[in-house]
């Protein structure tokens, strides 16, 4: 009597375990929705990707939608390694460069339980560029594209000093992992890619372009650039981050740039599969939403560049840690190892026999008006305290050296100080007659420098406060602020500059513990 009575009790609950032959003895773990994928630049279509558990086996099939009304089964047996990827063709799903779809993605057990739908929106982009359809210019140099070799987007200017792009897509998109290949094929050009680009605004719109050249003339040879308001009609661009990775010209190089949150990472290689990561880079503004596309940025008067195989995913992650700090000895079997020279007075030499604490290795030899600049360590957080030292020593003959400078923009971005940096230790006047200067400051003196001696010089640099301190020798020589305007990411730091002969020893970048 017990049995009947429980399942008269049972029934009369509503409970249907006992009764729906599709759910006995099948597995029902919860369904959980797996994060959905766009990647976008083959033209007018969308392929939509998705990853796939290999040990859930009671998955039955998926369901993509985009629009209101346009859905496809896809059976988990269809996707490869793990991943679901499906591609809608733009003609026929009705498609338009720069018009934003909104999709999303639901899957099913196998006891009939859908998950919850995942999203994610795009727009279709231009980046097979058999023609220049959907892509806007923004350009105040008279910069033009055009396509010489299908499958290949020619993008040059003639102007001095001038960043230009070549936008898609609509102004909502956020964090995004962008693949391009890029070839520098005439002039000083820098070439590469803009994101986040909004077009109201007119010159004062802000944007960020990440551009490399192959030009030896450049402090660097990777910048990113941000363009700030001047005024309330005009505006520049100029260099938020630096590095120093060798660029190859007038040959394809593989680019990636990863933008998620305030944080841009830039990968660089000869191809895919050599790219590595150069720069990072955080945007302590609040982050913006914008438009994507390529750049195009000349300094000293025209270019061209030519770019292929653009592609935009709607995910982007950035990588973690790396090395927060390098010691450069200029010694060994690549004694420039990170070093970028300019001009021809660079050379790994014999330290010279000056008094004072000698090197501990080889010394780098900085003359005439040559100057080197040293990539800084990828893992070095700018946001925290860090610090630059090395041994210096100089010859008499000398005019407006400089002995540490940024590669970044100077406090105040106009003209060439928005591409040019900004002396964090230098001498006016000849001949070390004068005291060495603090950021360019007569009044933060550093005392004289005596040609023939060595100097030890440690640069610490607390962001948090934005305080700084210089000792020379062991004795704190300044401490103070740093200039208003001064960005705390310096880049890539450059050794030497005006007319000199200086030698450089020991040179060491690393976070503080």
């Amino acid at each position: 009597m017990r049995w009947p009575l429980a399942l008269v009790v049972l029934v009369g609950s509503g409970c249907t375990c006992l009764f729906n032959p599709d759910r006995v003895g099948l597995p029902c773990d919860p369904v959980v929705p797996p994060p959905l994928d766009i990647v976008a630049g083959e033209g007018t279509s969308l392929t939509f990707e998705w990853p796939r558990d290999p040990a859930r086996d009671d998955i039955t099939e998926y369901e993509l939608c985009w629009g209101a009304t346009s859905c496809r089964k896809v059976q988990p047996r269809t996707c490869d390694a793990g991943q679901c990827a499906t591609r809608v063709d733009g003609p026929d799903a009705g498609f338009r460069y720069n018009e934003r779809v909104e999709a999303r993605v639901t899957m099913k057990n196998q006891c009939g339980d859908v998950s919850a739908p995942s999203t994610a929106s795009a727009t279709p982009l231009n980046g097979t560029f058999i023609d220049t359809q959907g892509i806007e210019v923004i350009s105040r140099c008279d910069a033009g594209i055009r396509v010489l070799s299908p499958g290949e987007l020619t993008f040059d200017q003639n102007a001095f000093l001038c960043v230009s792009t070549a936008m898609m897509g609509d102004e909502q998109w956020r964090d995004a992992t962008i693949d391009l290949e890029v070839r520098i094929a005439q002039g000083d050009a820098l070439g590469g890619i803009g994101v986040r680009a909004v077009r109201d605004g007119g010159d004062t719109a802000p944007r960020n372009g990440v551009i490399v050249t192959a030009s030896p003339n450049g402090s660097a040879s990777a910048y990113l650039t941000r363009r700030v308001a001047l005024n309330a009609t005009d505006g520049t661009d100029v260099i938020a981050a630096t590095a120093v990775p060798f660029v190859r010209g007038n040959d394809w190089e593989a680019m990636r740039v990863s933008v998620a949150g305030e944080w841009f990472s830039v990968e660089l290689g000869d191809d895919t599969l050599s790219r590595r990561e150069v720069m990072r880079w955080r945007d302590r503004s609040t982050p913006r939403p914008g438009r994507v596309g390529v750049a195009l940025g000349t300094i000293f008067g025209g270019g061209r560049i030519d770019v292929r195989n653009l592609r935009v995913r709607t995910s982007a992650s950035i990588p973690d840690g790396g090395s927060d700090r390098d010691l450069f000895t200029f010694s060994g079997a690549n004694p420039l190892r990170g070093i970028r020279p300019v001009g021809n007075g660079v050379t790994p030499a014999a330290c010279p026999p000056f008094t004072g604490p000698a090197p501990d290795a080889g010394c780098l030899e900085v003359t005439m008006n040559g100057t080197a600049t040293v990539e800084a360590p990828i893992g070095l957080d700018y946001n925290k305290p860090w610090r630059v030292r090395f041994k210096y020593g100089a010859e008499l003959a000398a005019n407006g050296p400089s002995i540490l400078r940024t590669t970044v923009v100077a406090p105040t971005p106009a003209g060439l100080n928005g591409f040019s940096g900004f002396s964090l230790i230098d001498a006016a006047g000849v001949n070390w007659a004068l005291p060495l200067r603090a950021f360019e400051d007569n009044a933060n003196g550093l005392g004289t420098l005596t040609p023939g001696t060595w100097n030890v010089f440690e640069v610490a640099f607390a962001p948090g406060s934005n305080d700084y301190t210089i000792s020379r020798n062991g004795m704190v020589a300044r401490s103070g602020k740093q200039p208003p305007g001064l960005s705390q990411h310096l880049g890539a730091l450059q050794l030497g500059g005006g007319a000199q002969r200086g030698y450089f020893a020991d040179v060491e970048i690393l976070q503080d513990p």
